[in-house]
């Protein structure tokens, strides 16, 4: 019966679910034994039956040197001994030990024949072997290197050693002549263990802790599923054994033959089948079914093991015996339990043998490791499987395949147990501090197929060995300390796709194998030490896509067999010293995407074939020593964006094919030879950007057609032989923000309408022939920094709106013909150099100019200028350099001069009746055929004007006046200098000589005086918005305070007073001449940059008033002062969206939102307009506020259910019906009229138990009213509000994160919950919502700094006990401080100032002190997010408020200075776009003087790296206009050398807004232009004020 149904085996349709059918993987045909040559022995065998036992010990033997050649050590073989007409239970147990002897002696004599082996068969026990000896001495001698031991010789305690005795007595077991014979002259390969019962399992055990610990050992025949069922048992060993000995040991050759019967209700009634599990390693395990003929044909199979219970279930199915599923009739035959005890509990099991034990040894060479490794690795419960292990992966039978560390912390070296873990298949420590060298015997681990140790501080040389890992596919080693030679073995791998080695000290020469890589992909060596020649044999590697072998020392040509890689993309090849004609270019190149050649000594020109490149995209040959011509053939390349072949030698004319680069953002072929005129075909290219022709030889005018290009924003031709006239098309270039044509022969006048474009940053046209007047409008926009047109022709007035332009931060006119009196610069609080000297300025200097305190450097020499100097000018503090010789001041010199500190040259001479007091002969009137020497002073800095007059034998104190150009003359240059002295240097010229040249970055061109950080845009403090001036409100001292003498050495406002509390300050609204710097336009109709100062100001008087009300809130006093002085803005109602305000902005306070016209009412929540409709008036609404907490508003994103106004209970507690009037009334008019109404959320402020925070969410359209009864059973309007579509996501952002928060939804794409690994109190999570970027580069996460030497003794904190409070003098902190505590609230920061001093470690106050804020960490859910195209970013979960501390920049201090890869260094050194942030002491009645400084007071620069050791600070990116600011703050007794630097919120930031900051400009960035500053990276924040590169 049976039988006949097997063809249903192989014709119906697979039944099975959780197997698959043989077939499917194995062998088909039929194949009798898995011997065949043909087959493969992975795949399984579809019929199995051996002729004969020798086939049977053949396949068992081929099994077991499968496993020894993987290394397996714990084995199992298991096979009926005797034909299976002969059970166990029928022949003597003499026959089936003495067939297993036989069967094991012929498994060794095969094994023999396949790997070396010295096999040891172990006994029971003496006895046994003896007996075993006498019988098969024969077969024993016929064995090479055979032995035979018991388990008697495992050393015993004396009890045992007793009993052996007793039982060796009573069996007559005495020495014989055999005894000794087959002892092991050398130590076995292979322990065979025969012939043992369930109690000697434990002895086996033992036996092999002593003798096999590293030596394989194979269970043979021992039927370990029968032995297995009597553990447990009284008597026997416990079930233990099993789960920590037994589960180790891998059945290799396996064959359990079982009989069934199953009942039937028809005739026969009863059915007999047989069936057997089977496994022949390497194959899978394999239910097999006996057929007539005898042999067994497989019906399933598995890479895990079938229990015995589902190897019956296997044979029922697919005989088509199976009940139904679920029926009572397979409950009654399966019972409870399908499976024996040892083979349910497999969570319990050790696994594959020395797994675990080969990883716990790993672990010893571990310093420090996550605390989930600690407490998973261990081995001490039965629970400990590796399989659940932190950083482990396992396969199906429990080998593992994966280790992975990355990111994970851990410290130490790589142990050389690595080599045991013969499965793996993945090794994963990325980004880590491991050290040491890389184990040699890594390549042991022959399933190796992905290793990545990069970025960690391995040294040593890379092993050699790892070339022999035929299948390893990914092989990642940056970032280390690697040295020596690139092994050749690894380009033998012939499965080699990701070769990384850069960022390492690697030398030697790129081995000339290379080509032998045949499967390569990615190819980087970069950034080492490399020599020698690029090997030709490059070319060989076909696939190749990546190739990157700039920052080396490689020598010699480029190899044309470059020109054969046709999958290439990506060629970088720079900064090395490569030499010789380049030749790249063939027909081949046309995947070439990016191609770098720079920084090299090729000779020759540019190779025309470059041309066939058609998918190139950016060309970069900077600085190679190329000659010759452009070729023309580089118009061919259309998708070309980039083209710089910069600081050549490279001559003629451009050829009018570029102009077919239809693509091209970027053309600079500055710093080379080229001539002639420039080709009109450039203005085919509009979608040019920056056009940098600097430094060459063209001539002739700039076609009509270059300055037609919309779209250019840079247009840099300084440095040339260019003539004509500026055209009128250049006023309509709206987009352009930097025009430099200095030094060419520019002539006529500046085209009136330039002015109007407000993008202009900077217009340098200084040394051309220019004529006519300054254009009244220049200064039109809100941008411009840089104006400078010296050494023209120029004449006239310098236009009041060019001295009152808010942004000019360099203002050069000298050398002109320029007359009348200066104008006044009191609102240019942003000028730091002013040069107008040469000119015919008459009247005196103007004493507002003291009030531009940012400047450095003033000029006004060789002018007509008369009067006094103003005393004022004495509080220009950071004033370095100050000429006005050659005028006809009068007077005495202001003794308030003496208040310079920074000042390094001052000249006062040529001044006939300038004098100064208590100095002989400085009242006299000078020789005017001689300059009077005594007026150059060697200030030294000055600090008292106590002057050095030079004598005879002395040379110039002092010689010409840099950083100023020379005044005008015939030749262009002033013979004028002061005791025969050089002529001084241009202004344009780079200078190495101090003082030193005040350049700016060209994007930006700001001050190079560290003032602040963070440009004005996201500040408060709008560019093109005046400040106000200092005398309208003030802070006056209560009463109580009043009178007071203050003591010397103490604060400002405190007294002698042992103790004095602080007292609140009187705010005086009064309404005086203030000007607010908001024109009465400007509050009818604002901005974003009106709307953001108007924020800012408020929120820091409002801050400043809680501070001196002891954290009272301000809000309607600030809202108050505001409003009275006309400090507001979009002050007009209207129907739609608002100026400068953006969908998703948020607000704390309904003030706010009223001062900047969003929502005007304080109190109620529908704002309204009245419009004319005929004779009548009808209102319309403007917007809404919506708090959630009326019946019905529902928090769907997408729409709003609104209760309507009115009705409210009276005093006596009666409600009544709403009334349709006023605000219902609107919305009921709005609703027909169909016009869009502003909606703004209210929600809880997660930072407070009673605020509130408003989210606009855009404008929603009324799509229905009606009428219901409310809770009060009163009638209540209702309106339902639909939001517009396409609008940017507000509080649909809002609502999703706080179900993340609550838990009730999951974030999408997380990678990591928390890469701090608790190191933070708050998580920060990781992830990746643009592509499949596993992590950033690897770190370790500390929350504060780390510091490689203490260099200071702590200092002394305060005395307080309990907090800090403000005004107690007797604590030092608040001294520090300026008498007050810098916080509000412990978590805001009141105003910037040099300098923040927290309480520290010596400090007695308790953890809570509100002057502790950076020292406890993050107070906001964060994110580490991947951006769209600025790799990782930082934003929060949390809404933040201004000031809101956000974290520190935690990282590695006192470092070397050398940073030029390191992209994660903060430098307080480089020059930061300044900013106003403070309150303004005139609006809350103070006096001037008393303002905060906003400028750092840092004794030396702050370097501190995060690219080792940070924290999120390190994520975040740099914009031109950000949203965080930095403060130092020194914390007191810390006994740290550097202070810490505090991240602060400019403004109010949404939830999942990126937070950014500015990375400012290096100092040692490249001049552009000798005067101008250049970031080094290339600036992709997307501002509207993008200056272009930072850093």
């Amino acid at each position: 019966m049976a039988m006949a149904m097997l063809p249903a085996l192989f014709s119906s349709p697979s039944i099975l679910t959780r197997r698959v059918r043989c077939g499917a993987t194995a062998k088909s045909g039929g194949a009798l034994s898995s011997t065949s040559p043909d087959s493969d022995p992975r795949r399984g065998v579809s019929v199995y039956k051996p002729k004969s036992y020798e086939v049977l010990v053949s396949d068992a033997a081929n099994s077991l040197a499968f496993a020894l050649q993987e290394s397996k050590s714990r084995l199992e073989i298991d096979f009926p001994p005797l034909p299976s007409s002969i059970s166990s239970y029928k022949g003597s147990s003499d026959d089936f030990i003495d067939a297993n002897i036989q069967l094991a002696l012929s498994v060794v004599r095969k094994l023999q024949e396949k790997v070396e082996t010295r096999a040891c068969i172990v006994f029971p026990d003496k006895p046994e072997k003896r007996r075993a000896s006498q019988l098969f001495k024969a077969a024993f001698d016929s064995i090479d290197g055979i032995s035979i031991r018991s388990l008697d010789d495992i050393p015993g305690t004396s009890v045992t050693n007793f009993f052996r005795s007793i039982r060796s007595t009573l069996d007559f077991d005495f020495e014989d002549e055999n005894e000794g014979s087959w002892e092991p002259k050398e130590p076995p390969t292979l322990y065979m263990f025969i012939n043992c019962s369930t109690r000697e399992l434990s002895v086996i055990e033992q036996f092999v802790e002593n003798f096999a610990s590293s030596t394989p050992a194979l269970l043979f025949n021992l039927e370990l599923d029968t032995l297995r069922a009597d553990l447990g048992l009284l008597g026997f060993p416990p079930k233990d054994l099993h789960y920590r000995f037994l589960s180790q040991f891998v059945p290799v050759f396996y064959i359990r033959i079982r009989e069934y019967s199953k009942t039937v209700a028809v005739a026969p009634y009863v059915l007999n089948y047989n069936g057997a599990l089977f496994r022949q390693y390497p194959g899978p395990w394999q239910v097999m079914l006996k057929q007539s003929d005898g042999s067994f044909a497989c019906v399933a199979e598995s890479p895990t093991r079938f229990t015995l219970g589902e190897t019956k279930e296997e044979l029922l199915q697919v005989l088509g015996l199976q009940e139904e599923k679920g029926s009572s009739l397979e409950f009654l035959r399966r019972g409870y339990k399908a499976a024996t005890w040892w083979e349910e509990d497999v969570d319990l099991e050790l696994s594959s043998n020395w797994h675990g034990l080969a990883l716990l040894s790993l672990r010893k060479h571990l310093d420090k490791v996550p605390p989930e490794l600690t407490s998973t690795w261990k081995v001490n419960s039965p629970e400990a499987t590796p399989c659940k292990w932190f950083g482990i992966t396992c396969d199906d039978s429990k080998k593992v395949t994966s280790l992975n560390f990355t990111g994970s912390g851990v410290s130490g070296q790589l142990g050389p147990e690595i080599w045991q873990l013969t499965s793996l298949e993945i090794l994963d420590v990325s980004s880590n501090d491991l050290t040491g060298i890389i184990p040699s015997n890594l390549g042991n681990c022959s399933s190796l197929v992905y290793i990545d140790v990069s970025e960690n501080r391995f040294s040593g040389k890379i092993p050699d060995t790892l070339g022999s890992l035929k299948s390893l596919a990914d092989l990642y080693l940056y970032s280390n300390s690697l040295t020596g030679e690139l092994p050749k073995s690894l380009f033998q791998i012939p499965a080699l796709n990701y070769l990384h080695v850069e960022h390492n000290n690697l030398s030697g020469s790129i081995p000339q194998n290379v080509g032998e890589a045949k499967e390569i992909l990615e190819l980087r060596l970069f950034d080492n030490q490399f020599s020698g020649t690029i090997p030709e044999s490059i070319g060989n590697c076909s696939k190749l896509e990546i190739l990157y072998l700039h920052m080396n020392k490689l020598v010699g040509s480029l190899p044309e067999s470059l020109n054969l890689l046709e999958n290439l993309t990506d060629l970088f090849v720079a900064n090395n010293s490569l030499s010789g004609t380049v030749r790249f270019g063939s027909t081949k190149c046309r995947k070439l995407v990016t191609l770098d050649f720079s920084y090299n000594q090729f000779e020759g020109g540019v190779p025309p074939e470059l041309g066939n490149c058609s998918s190139l995209d950016a060309l970069v040959i900077i600085k190679c020593n190329l000659s010759g011509t452009i070729p023309s053939s580089l118009g061919m390349l259309k998708n070309l964006t980039v083209l710089n072949l910069s600081e050549n030698r490279l001559s003629e004319s451009i050829p009018a094919e570029i102009g077919d680069c239809s693509s091209l953002s970027t053309l600079k072929l500055n710093d080379n030879q080229l001539g002639g005129e420039l080709p009109s075909a450039l203005g085919k290219l509009q979608k040019l950007e920056s056009l940098e022709l600097f430094e060459n030889r063209f001539s002739g005018e700039i076609p009509i057609e270059i300055w037609k290009i919309q779209s250019l924003t840079q247009l840099l031709v300084y440095r040339n032989n260019l003539t004509g006239k500026l055209p009128e098309e250049i006023t309509k270039l709206k987009n352009l923000r930097i025009v430099t044509i200095f030094n060419n022969s520019f002539s006529g006048v500046i085209p009136p309408g330039l002015g109007l474009n407000s993008n202009l940053e900077i217009l340098d046209f200084i040394g051309n022939n220019l004529t006519g007047e300054i254009p009244p409008n220049l200064c039109h926009g809100n941008k411009l920094t840089v104006f400078n047109l010296g050494s023209n022709q120029l004449h006239g007035n310098i236009p009041a709106s060019v001295a009152q332009c808010k942004t000019l931060s360099r203002l050069i006119l000298r050398d002109n013909n320029l007359s009348g009196p200066l104008p006044e610069f009191s609102q240019n609080q942003d000028l730091s150099f002013l040069d107008l000297n040469s000119n015919n300025f008459e009247g005196p200097i103007p004493s507002d100019l003291g009030s531009c305190r940012k400047l450095t450097a003033i000029n006004l020499s060789r002018n007509k200028l008369t009067g006094v100097i103003p005393p004022v000018l004495g509080n220009l503090q950071k004033l370095r350099y100050l000429n006005l010789g050659v005028n006809s001041l009068t007077g005495l010199v202001p003794p308030k001069f003496s208040n310079w500190k920074e000042l390094t040259t001052l000249i006062l001479s040529g001044n006939r009746s300038l004098a100064m007091e208590g100095v002989p002969g400085m009242n006299t009137v000078p020789n005017p055929n001689y300059y009077d020497k005594s007026i150059v002073l060697d200030v030294k800095p000055l600090r008292s004007l106590k002057p050095v007059f030079p004598n005879g034998n002395q040379g110039p104190p002092f010689v010409g006046c840099p950083p100023f150009g020379p005044p005008s003359s015939s030749t262009g240059h002033s013979p004028f200098s002061p005791f025969g002295a050089q002529p001084p240097p241009d202004l344009n010229q780079t200078q190495d000589t101090p003082p030193p040249t005040f350049v700016t970055p060209i994007q930006s061109y700001r001050p190079p005086t560290v003032v602040s950080n963070g440009p004005s845009t996201s500040s408060g403090t709008r560019k093109g918005v005046g400040r106000p001036k200092r005398n309208a409100v003030s802070i006056v001292p209560s009463s109580s305070s009043s009178g007071t003498k203050r003591g010397a050495g103490r604060p400002k406002g405190t007294s002698n007073a042992k103790k004095k509390e602080k007292t609140s300050l009187d705010v005086q609204v009064v309404k005086r001449d203030f000007d607010s710097g908001i024109s009465a336009p400007e509050r009818e109709d604002g901005n974003g940059d009106l709307v953001s100062s108007v924020l800012t100001r408020f929120d820091a008087v409002r801050r400043r008033l809680a501070q001196v009300e002891h954290g009272k809130a301000g809000t309607s006093k600030a809202a108050g002062v505001l409003m009275s002085n006309g400090v507001r803005t979009n002050m007009k109602k209207r129907v739609g969206t608002v100026p400068g305000i953006e969908v998703g902005d948020i607000f704390f306070s309904r003030i706010e939102m009223c001062l900047v016209g969003l929502h005007m009412q304080t109190m109620a929540g529908i704002d309204y307009i009245t419009s004319k409709v005929g004779a009548d008036e009808e209102p319309l609404a403007t917007s809404i506020v919506s708090s959630g907490r009326y019946d019905g508003e529902a928090q769907d994103p997408e729409s709003l259910i609104y209760s309507g106004q009115g009705g409210n209970a009276d005093k006596n507690g009666q409600a009544s019906d709403q009334k349709l009037e006023r605000g219902n009334l609107a919305l009921e008019k709005s609703l027909r009229k169909g016009n869009g109404v502003r909606v703004i959320r209210g929600e809880e402020d997660p930072a407070s138990k009673t605020g509130k925070i408003y989210i606009y969410d855009g404008v929603y359209t009324i799509s229905e009213s009606w009428v219901e009864k409310g809770k009060n059973g009163c009638n209540t309007f209702k309106y339902k509000l639909v939001r517009v579509p396409n609008q940017p996501p507000a509080f649909g952002i809002w609502k999703a994160v706080l179900k993340w928060k609550e838990g009730l939804t999951a974030r999408a794409n997380l990678i990591l919950p928390d890469i701090t690994s608790g190191v933070e109190s708050k998580p920060v999570s990781l992830v990746n919502d643009v592509d499949d970027e596993k992590g950033p580069s690897y770190f370790t996460y500390i929350s504060t700094l780390k510091h490689s030497k203490q260099t200071q003794p702590p200092t002394i904190g305060c005395s307080c006990h309990g907090s800090c409070a403000a005004g107690n003098l007797d604590c030092s902190c608040v001294r520090k401080n300026g008498g007050d505590l810098p916080y509000l609230n412990g978590v805001m920061l009141v105003s910037r100032r040099p300098m923040v001093y927290e309480c520290g470690t010596t400090c007695p106050c308790h953890a809570s002190c509100k002057n502790k804020v950076i020292q406890t960490g993050l107070k906001f859910r964060m994110e580490v997010f991947k951006t769209d195209h600025r790799g990782w970013g930082l934003r929060s979960w949390d809404p933040i408020r201004a000031g809101s501390f956000i974290c520190e920049y935690a990282g590695e201090v006192n470092l070397r200075m050398e940073q030029e890869d390191d992209e994660f260094v903060f430098d307080t050194s480089r020059v930061y776009n300044s900013f106003k942030w403070n309150y303004e002491p005139a609006l809350v009645d103070g006096d001037p003087s008393d303002e905060t400084p906003e400028e750092f007071n840092l004794p030396s620069p702050v370097l501190i790296s995060a690219k080792s050791f940070g924290n999120v600070a390190r994520f975040m990116n740099h914009s031109c206009s950000p949203n965080v600011m930095w403060q130092p703050v020194f914390v007191e007794g810390s006994g740290e050398s550097v202070v810490h630097i505090a991240f602060f919120a400019i403004r109010h930031i949404p939830p999942m807004a990126e937070l950014t900051y500015d990375y400012g400009v290096s100092l040692t960035s490249e001049a552009r232009d000798g005067s101008l500053l250049h970031g080094k990276r290339k600036c992709l924040c997307g501002s509207v004020k993008c200056r272009d590169s930072f850093g």
